[in-house]
C-alpha cells in the first residue's frame, strides 16, 4: 500500500479477507492522491493507520478492512463505485458492533460525519449518499444486533464504552426509536447511563421520534424517557410533561414532578392537581418541592387549600406537611391565616390548647417564615 510514493505496508495477505479481494480485483497498489480525494486524510487518521501498521501481529480483521475500506472509498468518482463500498461498510461495521470495536466504528462514523460537514457547501454528489449511509444505520437492520447483548456489553471496558457512547450519538434521531427499548433490556446502571445520555442529545436535535416513543411507552419504559426529558432542554420535550401527571401510574406521576421541578421549579406553584394525588408518595414529593424556596404562587395555592380543608384524624398528618411547606415558601401574606390557627380568640390574645394540632401547625409555619411580623406573632402566645 502506498501514500505519496511511500510504502506503508508490504507483504501476502489472508485470501478470505475481503480487503485482499478488493487488492486482489485492482487496488493491491492503491495509491491516494490529493487532488482527486473525496475528503482529505488528516494527520490523525493516518497515524492512526500507520500504528496499525507497526502492530501487525495484533491487527483485528474488522479494523483493519474498515480502515482499508474507507481509503478505498475515499478515491471513488462515481456515485456507483462509492455505493457500492459503502455497502461493504455498512456489513463490517456491524460486524465490529457484534464483536464489540466501538473505537472503530465511532472513528469511521467521524470520518463520514467530518466529509459530510466539509463538502456541504459545495453540493457534492457524495453528500445524499452518505446521509442515506446513516440513515441505515440509525435502523432496527443495523442496530439490532445490540438487542440482546447488553450483559455482554456491560462488561466491556470503561473506553469501549465510552466510543460506544460516542459512536451512537452520531446516528440520526430515527436511532432512538430502536435504543429506548433497550433501555429494558439492560440492569447495569453504566449502560443504562449511556443510553439515557445518547436518547436525550439525538431528541434534542429531533424530537419527533422521542414524541413517538412517549405515544407508545409501558408504564416502566416511560418512567424512564421521562427521566431523560428532565435533563433536556428543549421546549417540545418540557411540554409533554404537564399531561403526564395524570398519568395513571402513580411512578409515572412522580418522576415526572421530578423532571418538571429539575427544568422548571417555579412551575410547582401551578400544580394544585397533586394536593389530591391519590398516592401519598406523590404528594409528600409536591410538598416537598414546594417547600424548598419562597414562592408567592406556591404560598397562595397552599393557603387556597387550607382554607377549604378542616383538620380531622385521617388528614392530620398530611395537612401538618401542607402547613410546614407553607411556613418554607411563604411571607407575611399567610399572617392573617395562621393568626386565626395560632388564636382561638384572636380579638383577645386567647391561644388555641397546646395540644392543638392547628396550633402546633401554625407555630411551626410562623416559626420557618421567620420575619418580623411572624416573631411578633409568636413571641404574644
Amino acid at each position: 500500500i502506498y501514500y505519496k510514493n511511500e510504502v506503508v505496508h508490504d507483504g501476502p495477505m489472508n485470501e478470505e479477507n475481503l480487503a485482499f479481494i478488493l487488492f486482489r480485483d485492482g487496488v493491491y497498489h492503491l495509491e491516494f492522491h490529493q487532488s482527486i480525494a473525496l475528503w482529505e486524510i488528516t494527520a490523525e487518521d493516518l497515524e492512526h493507520l500507520r500504528n496499525m501498521l507497526v502492530e501487525e501481529e495484533e491487527w483485528e480483521r474488522i479494523e483493519y478492512v474498515l480502515y482499508i475500506l474507507l481509503f478505498i472509498l475515499q478515491q471513488q468518482t462515481q456515485p456507483d463505485d462509492f455505493s457500492e463500498v459503502m455497502t461493504f461498510l455498512h456489513q463490517e461495521l456491524q460486524a465490529a458492533m457484534r464483536e464489540h470495536k466501538y473505537q472503530s466504528v465511532y472513528n469511521t462514523f467521524q470520518i463520514l460525519r467530518k466529509n459530510i460537514a466539509a463538502q456541504k457547501t459545495k453540493d457534492h454528489w457524495s453528500i445524499p449518499l452518505l446521509k442515506d449511509f446513516f440513515s441505515s444505520v440509525s435502523t432496527k437492520t443495523f442496530l439490532n444486533v445490540m438487542q440482546d447483548d447488553w450483559d455482554i456489553i456491560a462488561k466491556c471496558g470503561p473506553e469501549e464504552l465510552t466510543y460506544l457512547k460516542r459512536a451512537l450519538i452520531m446516528l440520526d434521531a430515527q436511532a432512538i426509536e430502536i435504543l429506548g427499548p433497550m433501555l429494558l433490556k439492560t440492569t447495569s446502571n453504566q449502560t443504562i447511563k449511556i443510553l439515557m445520555v445518547v436518547i436525550g442529545l439525538l431528541a434534542e436535535r429531533e424530537f419527533e421520534h422521542l414524541d413517538k416513543l412517549l405515544s407508545s411507552s409501558s408504564p416502566e419504559l416511560l418512567k424512564m424517557l421521562i427521566h431523560v426529558i428532565g435533563f433536556m432542554k428543549n421546549k417540545a420535550s418540557f411540554q409533554w410533561l404537564p399531561g403526564l401527571l395524570r398519568h395513571e401510574s402513580s411512578d409515572v406521576r412522580k418522576e415526572t414532578l421530578k423532571a418538571i421541578y429539575r427544568r422548571n421549579p417555579e412551575m410547582i406553584g401551578e400544580l394544585n392537581l397533586l394536593m389530591d394525588d391519590p398516592d401519598e408518595d406523590v404528594q409528600h414529593l409536591f410538598l416537598k418541592y414546594a417547600g424548598q424556596h419562597r414562592d408567592v404562587r406556591t404560598e397562595r395555592l397552599l393557603l387556597d387549600y387550607l382554607k377549604k380543608q378542616h383538620i380531622r384524624v385521617g388528614n392530620k398528618q398530611f395537612l401538618s406537611r401542607v402547613y410546614m411547606s407553607l411556613g418554607k415558601c411563604g411571607s407575611d401574606e399567610s399572617l392573617p391565616f395562621l393568626k386565626k390557627d395560632l388564636f382561638f380568640l384572636p380579638g383577645f390574645g386567647i391561644l388555641r390548647s397546646k395540644k392543638s394540632i392547628r396550633r402546633q401547625a401554625a407555630e411551626y409555619a410562623l416559626k420557618e417564615i421567620n420575619t418580623e411580623k411572624a416573631k411578633s406573632m409568636l413571641s404574644r402566645k
